[in-house]
């Protein structure tokens, strides 16, 4: 998970770097919630992907659950923005239609990925781990 952890956080960097344009440049209410929710969810699930991947607790298996949730549900919600043409930041390099949806939903997909792997491991207490105050 350590190798998947740098990556994350490779890829953390230009959401945030959009969110931040999509701030700037379209400070309309449906994009600005989009980008707020892309930099703290987003972040959330990056600091639960240090967790999994240093066998940490930061979160309870509860928690977890509701962060990724949540990513999933901003995913959608970015989604939704894409397939109704609403402006929320930079325009993307494909044209409407499922291949554009499917691209804006990735990042969603793969931030949620340590998460779920992180409530599994504190349900089921699997392997090391130590407490985070």
């Amino acid at each position: 998970m350590k190798p998947f952890f740098i990556l994350l956080a490779v890829l953390y960097l230009p959401c945030v770097v959009n969110a931040g344009i999509g701030i700037l440049a379209f400070p309309q209410a449906l994009s600005l919630v989009k980008n707020l929710g892309d930099v703290v969810v987003l972040a959330l699930c990056l600091r639960t992907a240090y967790d999994q991947a240093f066998g940490r607790t930061w979160l309870d298996a509860a928690k977890c659950r509701l962060l990724y949730q949540a990513t999933f549900a901003l995913g959608i919600y970015a989604v939704i923005l894409a397939a109704t043409d609403t402006p929320y930041g930079p325009p993307g390099l494909f044209g409407p239609g499922l291949v554009h949806a499917a691209m804006v939903f990735i990042p969603y997909l793969l931030f949620a990925i340590p998460v779920v792997l992180q409530e599994k491991r504190l349900k089921e207490g699997i392997g090391p781990s130590r407490r985070v105050p």
